[in-house]
């Protein structure tokens, strides 16, 4: 399996979508590693763990979101541009 995964619907979804509506993977792909690691207090190793299998506990859950919130239009505009930039990539 590749390590660049599809996402569902048109990158620029992220702009309109309700961010309760965000997997862990959106989230953290939105704050980067060393970001999403200083956030949760863990490695940038667990991070990637982490949104590698998708899933986390609520409490983690929830500081993710909070950090998003802190900036949520620029974490949407960045995340919508890794994901344009990824598709582009997954065309050529």
């Amino acid at each position: 399996m590749p390590l660049e995964y599809a996402i569902q619907g048109k990158p620029t979804d992220y702009l309109t979508n309700p961010l309760e509506s965000w997997t862990v993977r959106d989230l953290t792909d939105a704050l980067g590693y060393p970001l999403a690691a200083a956030v949760v207090s863990s490695s940038e190793a667990g991070i990637r763990q982490m949104r590698h299998r998708g899933s986390t506990s609520q409490r983690r859950f929830e500081l993710l979101q909070d950090a998003v919130r802190t900036n949520e239009d620029g974490y949407r505009k960045a995340l919508v541009s890794k994901y344009t930039n990824r598709k582009a990539r997954q065309r050529a």
